[in-house]
């Protein structure tokens, strides 16, 4: 049935052996069964499918070897083709988050023993809801989905005897498809006309045809008849390193692939700037010697640069004299001054400018003065800026905050961070301006320094941010310059990780949370009316490890506050992280603050609750314990800690079963 629906695809089928009552093959389990699929499925591609784009149907537990396969494939550079070439996913019931039938299935692995058949349990043991290898195998499967934006079909069914719950078997923030069968016939089909077939079909038909308009954007540049289209990948060395490299492996498969068709021409080019590093480079290489290439040499060309920056000059200083009407003298001054720089580039030049252009009222003796003292490199330049900041403190915080944060902050939520203070309770402590206002503060601030690009806050350029932060950690504070290196990355996270618990404590998110339901908080508006919640929520943690060890005691203690798990704002913060990282955080409204702070990493935390005579060995929830919930996200120092403070490495969980720390 299904080859008429896709007719030019080809159609495997995998079969594993899960071994629950088989008498003679070797015990398996999921790490094992994801890597079999994997290897196998590598063979098969690189013998047979090439660059076909692969869609997967998983039913029950195949879907969970699916998704082990693919996150491994995340994780090894052999079988990143195999994630690359992956469109889509379908999920015919799969328990995603484990089954409480799974100790059933044990009571029969058990009686197939007694009656002397050869059994194994593993992976039915992997299957029970509180088993943390499964959780762990499915926030990484989720994360990697985000990543290669996969489409991920989620099927679930009307159950009668309940298997898998329909809560087990969906993934939230993707597309769900409710099937009218039982468990054990969701994956099979009466004929064509089956509504289950037609619906699943369906969702493998649609998955291909989004693949193949995406893919399609790119081919029509191969087209003969198209006309040139020159894509520009400026500053390719300032890019985060794993995106970096995914682009570049990107353009060498286009062109690899064009090589391998023979195909002579394309009207596709790429013009790529970079800073000659050798990592790059390299990366380059194989595609560099099978197809043409241009390499410009911006290194071995200085004196040519040099000449055309002049050309520049000439006219930015023609254009000055024209707007602030100055005399022949001052206008050849300027150029005389600015032609005495040795080390001259594009970004000093329009720094200076800026400089200059700010400078407009002054008398010709002062205007004299200030050409006298032009910055003669980009550093001195950035100094110049900073040093005309009116509000030393509040600049320094500002800049705290633009170099720590994981990603640009609106105007909004950087009015926020630089304003809330500890004593600060509700918006109106903080007295924010209008948007208009905002945007001028940060300017009057920071001058030049800071770019303001639909809404977002930036630093001039990437090496803004190489000449504020310090690399050496240790080096003394009194040795830090004004703004040079004065910025030491674990106190930029301190000041951003404030202002989020700050923040996070207002009383409005005690007193009126929303409802505790992820879709309450993507309909309501509740993001839109607390804007910056979404970052202080998802990223605290984050800059709170960074800043560790924390000396402030007040501050430590508020950190407790925000994970009481009696608190309506704890719920709500907790939601909001769980909903960015794919964790189990958004699905449980209480959780113990000693088994909380063990799985996000924050071991001063743990030891301030242990003062406070917190049970090590307290039971309940996802993962058990605090020592199974640091263990399961491989916080060991958190583990060697409780454990020493007597925690019971064999504690039984609720269903009886023991589980070691990994």
């Amino acid at each position: 049935m299904l080859p008429k629906m896709l007719p030019q695809a080809r159609i495997w089928v995998y079969n594993y052996n899960s071994n629950c009552y088989s008498d003679n093959d070797p015990e398996v389990d999921i790490l094992g069964l994801g890597e079999s699929f994997l290897e196998r499925l590598w063979f098969a591609k690189s013998e047979d499918v090439g660059n076909r784009p692969i869609a997967f149907v998983g039913s029950c537990f195949g879907g969970i070897v699916v998704a082990q396969a693919l996150e491994r494939a995340s994780r090894d550079k052999k079988y990143k083709g195999i994630l690359r070439s992956t469109a889509g996913i379908v999920f015919l019931g799969t328990p995603l988050r484990g089954t409480k039938t799974a100790s059933i299935a044990r009571w029969l692995v058990w009686l197939r023993g007694c009656l002397g058949k050869e059994t194994s349990d593993t992976l039915i043991k992997a299957l029970e809801e509180k088993e943390r290898s499964l959780g762990i195998v499915i926030q990484d499967f989720a994360k990697v989905a985000i990543s290669y934006n996969l489409q991920i079909w989620i099927t679930d069914y009307i159950p009668q005897v309940e298997l898998v719950s329909r809560e087990s078997a969906c993934l939230d923030g993707h597309k769900h498809i409710q099937l009218n069968a039982r468990h054990a016939m969701m994956n099979k089909f009466r004929g064509p006309d089956d509504d289950k077939f037609i619906l699943v079909s369906s969702a493998l038909k649609e998955t291909f045809d989004n693949r193949r308009v995406a893919q399609g954007r790119i081919q029509a540049a191969a087209d003969p008849e198209a006309g040139q289209i020159i894509c520009v990948l400026d500053a390719l060395d300032e890019c985060k390193e794993s995106d970096r490299f995914d682009l570049i492996e990107t353009v060498k498969m286009f062109y690899l692939k064009l090589n391998r068709d023979k195909v002579t021409k394309t009207k596709l080019k790429f013009l790529i700037t970079s800073r000659p590093y050798f990592n790059i480079e390299r990366r380059f290489r194989q595609l560099t010697k099978k197809m043409p290439t241009i390499r410009l040499r911006g290194e071995e060309e200085t004196e040519s640069i040099r000449r055309k920056i002049n050309f520049v000059i000439e006219h930015n200083v023609s254009e000055l004299k024209s707007k602030l009407e100055l005399d022949d003298s001052l206008s050849s001054l300027i150029k005389t001054e600015l032609l005495k720089i040795t080390h001259r580039t594009y970004l000093w030049l329009h720094l200076t400018f800026k400089v200059i252009r700010s400078s407009i009222g002054f008398t010709k003796s002062k205007f004299r003065e200030i050409i006298s003292t032009l910055p003669n490199t980009v550093k001195n330049a950035y100094q110049a800026i900073l040093d005309k900041s009116k509000d030393k403190i509040r600049t320094k915080k500002l800049l705290h905050i633009v170099v720590s944060t994981t990603r640009p902050l609106t105007l909004q939520e950087m009015s926020i961070a630089l304003a809330v203070q500890s004593n600060h309770k509700s918006y109106d402590d903080l007295d924010l301006e209008n948007e208009g206002k905002q945007k001028e503060t940060i300017r009057n601030l920071c001058g030049l320094f800071i770019n303001v690009i639909n809404k977002k806050v930036y630093l001039i350029h990437q090496t803004a941010k190489e000449f504020l932060v310090c690399k050496d950690a240790k080096l003394d504070p009194s040795c830090l310059g004004t703004w040079k290196q004065s910025l030491v990355p674990r106190e930029s996270n301190l000041v951003i990780v404030k202002s989020c618990i700050w923040y996070l404590l207002f009383t409005v998110f005690e007193r009126n949370p929303p409802l505790i339901d992820p879709r309450s908080v993507r309909k309501n508006g509740f993001r839109n009316m607390h804007s910056f919640f979404d970052y202080a929520a998802v990223y605290w943690v984050h800059h709170f490890r960074k800043a560790e060890p924390v000396q402030d005691v007040a501050f430590l203690e508020s950190t407790l506050t925000l994970c009481n798990n009696r608190s309506k704002r704890c719920r709500t913060w907790r939601m909001i992280y769980g909903m960015a990282t794919g964790t189990w955080l958004q699905r449980y409204q209480s959780v113990m603050a000693i088994k909380l702070v063990s799985y996000l990493g924050l071991i001063q935390q743990v030891e301030l609750l242990i003062e406070k005579g917190a049970d090590v060995n307290a039971q309940g929830g996802h993962y058990g314990n605090a020592l199974q919930a640091a263990s399961s996200r491989g916080h060991e120092s958190i583990a060697q800690l409780l454990i020493e403070k007597g925690a019971d490495v064999g504690v039984p969980i609720k269903d009886g079963s023991q589980h070691p720390p990994r």
